[in-house]
């Protein structure tokens, strides 16, 4: 065939010659020591089949003589040593993409390569040379998504992912090829198709994810898949289409674990996780891609080490500026959907319930509370969340986690004392407030979280910090007065006002400042009504009563406070007057157990457990 090169007739010819000895088991051991030696020297067969690929029927018989080969694992690999050595693979590979058949001969070939150690070395060798230009690459990868089109080729690549995956330098190689292919036009839209045709069997989609858990490993691979999302970020199609494709994966059990090692060694390496978080918030901007994304959250939520995993991405990514905006951009797209936000939320609920997940939890609120832009953006998305039951169910499980971990709920209260210094951040944070303070299922552990935070310095100052911005809006006041109020209804609200108030008592600057946010509020009707309630419920308890008492007396053992302490006694005294002991109504906000939920985690049961409680609270105000 090498002295028929020149003539695509010809070529065509000889193809078809070797497409016909491949039919038997005999033909395909003589063609493989054939192929051994061409590529000994030089492999320029490879000429060959890349002037044959220039017609229709050259291309169908390579398809043909690949789909045969690929019955022995030794004669594909021989062949595709060919084309590792030769020349006009780039053309080879341009062409085969311009024919399904084609397409799926070839990737029916490397994926059958892959069964051998060698031939799983040959394939590495065949995607470096392709990854060395754009055009080579994205050459390359049109043909798989040209084979994924068909059920012999999406079958052959699932084959190849998984024997990919098994080597961390073969699925760095396959990820490099990926990551160089999107630099052009062509690559991004290959990419798109490939990823959406996997993306319509998670099993597929596993294997895809697989390979870039496998490539995640690396230092080496954690830089290809830096490229790879870069790219991606930058075409919304795409975006949306690897955003199906990483949801359908976290469908299976496997694919879930993927994605986590995916997210867990991507967080290693600040540059790869801020271009993976690019990528959600280009994808997030359009709607397949927001949907996905909430699939895929509710999937992370069903462990807690998924869960972690995810946070841990966005927490390393928090720590470059570029991230920061990515985070930013995301939050706010997360702001414009219920479904998406509350997704974010019940992700943050089953993180927090792992020591893993709230030291992710304290390093991404952190590094967002440096940037108020960021930090107003994270309220506007908790904001959203709290909108829907499953949001609020969601946030509630994320504060009880917080609440048993000071660190961990003073890094949010600095992320909402951060918000509240910009009017957009002081105005998520009133509409989560005001959400939130419908259920004593969402109040209690709000403050819960408040009165944990309020035990660590930081936390302390933070919540100083927000008292003095809600106290410059009677709304925002008297929505975190209406928040007290609603969590004072249960035995342990009230104990969490207790321990809060003990907390802001120990800082006679701090028990000033949630004094004067409270006679804020006290200055409009609604403000003035939870104030009421809040003290009511309050007076039921001789602990919590005392604890509000010892509040207002450290704020007014100061200048600067005394005269608020007086001024909200003198209300407290003409609206509440003396306290009636109220029935305990800790009944009212205890957490129900979960219906069974089959094959249910223990995270989904605690998310069920969490909403049934705000539905029973609900039916027994009806």
């Amino acid at each position: 065939m090498s002295a028929l090169d020149g003539d695509a007739s010809t070529s065509g010819s000889g193809v078809g010659l070797h497409a016909a000895a491949s039919q038997t088991a005999d033909g395909r051991g003589a063609l493989t020591s054939l192929y051994k030696d061409d590529a000994a020297n030089g492999g320029q067969l490879a000429s060959s089949w890349a002037s044959a690929s220039r017609t229709g029927k050259g291309q169908l018989a390579l398809g043909e003589l690949f789909s045969n080969l690929a019955q022995d694992s030794q004669a594909s690999s021989a062949a595709l040593q060919v084309q590792v050595k030769g020349p006009g693979s780039e053309e080879l590979q341009k062409n085969l993409s311009k024919s399904s058949t084609a397409s799926a001969g070839q990737m029916a070939m490397m994926a059958s390569a892959s069964d051998s150690s060698e031939g799983l070395a040959v394939v590495t060798q065949h995607n470096r040379r392709m990854a060395q230009g754009g055009d080579s690459a994205a050459a390359a990868l049109s043909v798989q998504s040209v084979a994924s089109n068909t059920a012999d080729g999406a079958t052959a690549i699932r084959k190849l992912n998984q024997n990919l995956a098994k080597d961390p330098l073969a699925a760095t190689s396959a990820v490099a090829l990926q990551s160089a292919a999107v630099g052009t036009a062509q690559g991004r839209a290959a990419l798109t198709n490939l990823n959406g045709n996997l993306a319509r069997d998670s099993a597929d989609a596993g294997a895809a994810m697989g390979v870039q858990a496998a490539a995640s490993g690396t230092a080496e691979g954690r830089q290809a898949i830096a490229g790879l999302y870069q790219g991606i970020s930058r075409d919304k199609a795409a975006s949306a289409a690897t955003m199906s494709m990483q949801a359908s994966a976290s469908q299976s059990p496997e694919g879930l674990k993927a994605v986590t090692e995916f997210n867990h060694n991507v967080a290693k390496d600040p540059g790869a996780s801020t271009a993976v978080t690019e990528f959600q918030a280009t994808a997030t901007t359009t709607p397949g891609g927001m949907e996905a994304y909430s699939q895929l959250n509710r999937n992370l939520a069903k462990t807690p080490e998924s869960a972690a995993a995810a946070v841990e991405l966005h927490a390393s990514a928090s720590t470059t500026e570029t991230g920061r905006k990515a985070l930013t951009q995301l939050n706010r797209n997360l702001a414009k959907s219920a479904d998406g936000a509350s997704s974010q939320a019940v992700l943050m609920g089953t993180a927090a319930e792992s020591a893993q997940g709230r030291q992710a939890v304290i390093n991404l609120n952190s590094n967002l509370a440096k940037d108020p832009e960021a930090a107003a953006a994270a309220a506007q998305m908790r904001a959203t969340a709290t909108t829907t039951r499953e949001g609020r169910a969601g946030l509630a499980r994320y504060n009880q986690g917080l609440a048993a971990d000071p660190k961990a709920a003073a890094s949010e209260m600095k992320l909402q004392a951060a918000a509240s210094d910009s009017k957009d951040g002081l105005e998520a944070l009133t509409v989560m407030n005001e959400n939130q303070s419908r259920f004593a299922t969402s109040a209690g552990p709000a403050v819960a979280m408040q009165a944990a935070a309020t035990r660590d310095p930081a936390g302390l100052a933070a919540k100083l910090k927000l008292n003095n911005n809600l106290a410059k809006n009677s709304r925002a006041a008297a929505s975190a007065v209406a928040l007290e109020a609603s969590a004072a209804k249960s035995k342990g609200g009230r104990k969490a006002l207790g321990d809060l108030y003990a907390n802001l008592s120990s800082n006679p600057a701090a028990a000033a400042s949630q004094v004067k946010m409270q006679l804020t509020a006290a200055g409009s009707l609604k403000g003035a009504d939870s104030l009421t309630k809040l003290y009511q419920r309050l007076g039921s308890d001789p602990k919590t009563a005392g604890a509000a008492q010892m509040m207002l007396d450290s704020a007014g053992s100061t200048q600067e406070g005394r005269a608020a302490s007086e001024q909200l006694r003198r209300i407290i005294d003409q609206r509440v007057g003396p306290v009636v002991q109220l029935p305990d109504q800790a009944d009212q906000a205890s957490p129900q157990q979960p219906k069974k939920q089959g094959e249910a985690t223990e995270s989904e049961q605690n998310q069920a457990s969490q909403e049934e409680a705000e539905a029973g609270e609900e039916e027994d105000e009806s």
